[in-house]
């Protein structure tokens, strides 16, 4: 694996997804996560955090009994997250509308745990192709948007994205190519993750040669399948994105 980071957002809440394009004022969430507003076969809207490294969408158990939708238990379906993964119980949906994002008769996984307090469910990439994902978090707006093909305005740093290579549709993921210090990267934008992660082969590169390795603590990493792994905390002079530069920031390494 290649050293790589995985960062987050302030939380923003989104309008009802009535319209293409919808925004409205900042309401925090308790962990800092951009939450969308989603209307499912016509009913909301609820709540769901919207995770640009989830290839699907996923439902959280809490939001079948107020849907009165039933717990598929025959029809499994792989959930893979950062520190584990898991066959879990799917629960079929007709439509669900997130702005400009649409999705049709789906099959989606559920799942319950200590990542969806507070939440209804997770937004992930399906539906987001040919659409325009844009955050303003000075004024906490956030909309989703059909894609019209145009450059970011003048004001905004551009940092190039790309699809990591060798993955299917279905595994695709945003990696961007920087600097953390010295150490050149490969980073996974996740707007889904509350820290900014780093793998450990990061770590070992930043204190090669250090007499002061980065200063640790002891904590760990759990993800929606509810795994954990043990990890530690240490903060980074640097981060460098394009034209974007993020200084002294603390990253979790696991």
């Amino acid at each position: 694996m290649l050293p790589g980071l995985a960062f987050a957002s302030d939380s923003i809440t989104v309008a009802p997804p009535a319209q293409d394009l919808f925004a409205l004022p900042n309401r925090r969430d308790h962990t800092d996560r951009i939450i969308a507003a989603v209307i499912i076969n016509g009913r909301g809207p609820f709540r769901f955090m919207l995770d640009t490294s989830a290839n699907q969408t996923v439902l959280a158990e809490s939001v079948l009994q107020r849907l009165e939708l039933p717990l598929d238990s025959d029809t499994r379906i792989a959930v893979v997250g950062v520190s584990g993964s898991a066959l879990v119980p799917s629960a079929h949906i007709d439509r669900l509308d997130a702005g400009a994002l649409h999705l049709v008769n789906v099959q989606l996984p559920v799942l319950g745990g200590r990542v969806f307090d507070g939440i209804d469910g997770i937004l992930g990439t399906d539906g987001l192709e040919n659409k325009k994902l844009s955050a303003d978090f000075i004024n906490g707006q956030f909309s989703i948007a059909q894609s019209q093909g145009l450059g970011a305005p003048l004001r905004f740093s551009v940092v190039s994205l790309q699809f990591l290579p060798q993955r299917t549709p279905s595994q695709r993921l945003l990696v961007v190519d920087g600097y953390v210090g010295h150490v050149r990267t490969k980073a996974i934008i996740d707007t889904g993750g509350t820290h900014t992660l780093g793998n450990r082969a990061l770590l070992n590169a930043l204190n090669e040669g250090r007499s002061d390795p980065l200063a640790q603590s002891d904590t760990h990493i759990v993800d929606a399948t509810q795994a954990l792994q043990p990890a530690t905390v240490g903060r980074v002079p640097q981060i460098r994105l394009g034209e974007s530069n993020i200084e002294n920031l603390t990253v979790t390494f696991g």
